[in-house]
C-alpha cells in the first residue's frame, strides 16, 4: 500500500504503484490446486459472503492496524501470524506502499487467502470533494462516491496479473467487487489516525476494487504474486512463500 496526500486528502487505494494500497501475493505447486482452478469465481459467495463484501472486510482488518505494525508495511511476513488475523477459515494477504516486498507467511491447512489485487476505499465526508464540493467537509451520497469508484476502476487499469505455483489466474477483470455503503469506524493509534484523519466513524464508506480469494491449498510451499498496472504504469510486485501447514 502506498498512501499519497492529494488536494488535502489521503487516498487510500489499494493498487500498485500509482495509488495507495497494493496487494500483491504469488503462489506455488499447481498439482496442489482444485482442477477448476485455485480461485473461488468472480460470482461465488465463498463462507457466504460476495467478493465485494470480503473486501468491506479486509479494509475493516487492515484499518485497525498502526502505521508501523501493520501488515502492508510489514517486512518478511513477521506481520502475517494468527495474531494478526481476524480468525475462522479465511485469512488476510496484504500488499505495499508501493515497491517491492518478499515475505515468508505459515498458513493453517483448510484456510483461504483474501487479496486485493487492486482497491480503493473512499468515504464521505473527506472525500466528497472528488465529486467537485467547495469545502471537504462537505458530505455526500454512496451514489456519489460510487461514481469515483467507476470512473478509475473503468478507464485507469489496465493490467492485472495473479500467478500462483506459476500458472496465471485467468479473467482477472471479471473480479471486480463493490461492497456497498458500510461504516468505517477510525480508531486512536489505527492507520487512519496515523495518516491525519480524526478518530469517528465515517459513513458512507465504499470499497471498490479486484479481489481474488483462493481456495485452501495442498499442505506444503507454495509462491504466490499479483501485480496491477494503472494508466500503464508498471505496479509493484510482492512475493509471498506460503507454508500450508497440517492441522494439529
Amino acid at each position: 500500500m502506498r498512501a499519497i496526500r492529494w488536494r488535502g486528502t489521503w487516498l487510500k487505494c489499494v493498487l500498485s504503484l500509482s495509488f495507495v494500497v497494493a496487494a500483491c501475493v504469488l503462489a506455488a505447486p499447481v498439482a496442489a490446486l482444485a482442477a477448476d482452478g485455485p480461485a473461488y469465481p468472480p460470482n461465488a459467495r465463498p463462507y457466504g459472503k460476495t467478493l465485494g463484501q470480503w473486501g468491506a472486510e479486509w479494509w475493516l482488518w487492515m484499518g485497525q492496524f498502526p502505521l508501523a505494525d501493520n501488515p502492508i508495511t510489514d517486512p518478511d511476513g513477521s506481520r502475517g501470524g494468527e495474531e494478526y488475523q481476524p480468525g475462522g477459515p479465511v485469512r488476510y494477504l496484504a500488499g505495499t506502499f508501493g515497491g517491492p516486498a518478499e515475505r515468508s507467511v505459515e498458513v493453517p491447512v483448510g484456510t483461504s487467502l483474501l487479496f486485493p489485487i487492486i482497491n480503493w476505499d473512499v468515504w464521505s465526508p473527506e472525500d466528497c470533494w472528488w465529486m467537485g464540493a467547495s469545502n471537504e467537509p462537505d458530505p455526500c451520497s454512496a451514489e456519489d462516491l460510487q461514481l469515483v469508484l467507476d470512473d478509475f476502476f473503468g478507464s485507469h487499469i489496465t493490467g492485472l496479473s495473479v500467478i500462483l505455483d506459476g500458472e496465471p489466474v485467468p479473467n482477472l477483470f471479471a473480479y471486480r467487487a463493490t461492497s456497498g455503503p458500510f461504516t468505517m469506524p477510525i480508531e486512536p493509534g489505527t492507520l487512519w489516525t496515523d495518516f491525519g484523519y480524526s478518530p469517528g466513524a465515517r459513513y458512507p464508506n465504499l470499497s471498490d476494487g479486484y479481489y481474488v480469494m483462493l481456495k485452501p491449498l495442498t499442505p506444503g510451499e507454495h509462491l504466490l504474486t499479483f501485480s496491477a498496472e494503472v494508466d500503464g504504469n508498471p505496479g509493484q510486485e510482492v512475493v509471498y512463500h506460503l507454508t500450508v501447514t497440517p492441522g494439529r
